[in-house]
């Protein structure tokens, strides 16, 4: 796991993100599928902000490509990030998902996740604001054929560990089965 704190840089970057991403233009209605609106688009822009920060740190080379069916291009591939809310920070045995309704048109060859933690005060419901998160892990990442293979479904309406329902069929991993953000510098490191 690497910690990111969430500083002036990190929010300045998930700005751009959001707006090239242009989504949930201002004053539109939510059209995305899962129906979170701007919070859910903050939310990931934050997660690759944090993902890229860590990137630089540990010299994975990434171009930023931003289509529906992945979001960076490294040396080991095309990568989707995914990100995740916590109240508390996250543990090896938790979980990342990926949600089964975006499996029809996202398949990168890797597929990494981030843990983003509330600041005081803020939870799911609050409005992305620049104070919403203290911190990030990168949890890790994975080839997404293997992925697909050791990952296990979550039905709507189940059951989570941190006792929630799940809103969404999702594909979850426990992030202990990931491997550290070098493997995607592919070949560079072997």
């Amino acid at each position: 796991m690497i910690r990111v704190d969430i500083d002036s840089l990190i929010l300045h970057r998930a700005e751009q993100i959001r707006r090239a991403e242009n989504i949930l233009p201002p004053g539109t209605q939510d059209r995305s599928i899962s129906g979170k609106g701007d919070r859910a688009v903050w939310c990931g822009a934050i997660g690759q902000a944090v993902f890229e920060r860590a990137m630089e740190e540990y010299g994975v080379a990434f171009g930023t490509d931003a289509v529906i069916t992945h979001d960076y291009r490294v040396p080991a591939g095309r990568l989707e990030v995914k990100t995740k809310e916590r109240s508390v920070e996250p543990r090896p045995d938790y979980e990342g998902s990926a949600y089964a309704y975006n499996q029809a048109w996202q398949r990168p060859d890797w597929i990494a996740f981030v843990s983003l933690k509330f600041a005081p005060g803020y939870d799911k419901a609050s409005a992305p604001t620049l104070e919403k998160y203290e911190a990030g892990w990168v949890m890790g990442c994975i080839p997404y054929d293997r992925f697909s293979d050791k990952a296990f479904v979550v039905e709507k309406g189940g059951h989570l560990p941190n006792g929630q329902e799940a809103g969404f069929v999702s594909l979850n991993i426990e992030y202990h089965a990931l491997e550290s953000i070098e493997a995607l510098k592919g070949g560079e490191n072997e």
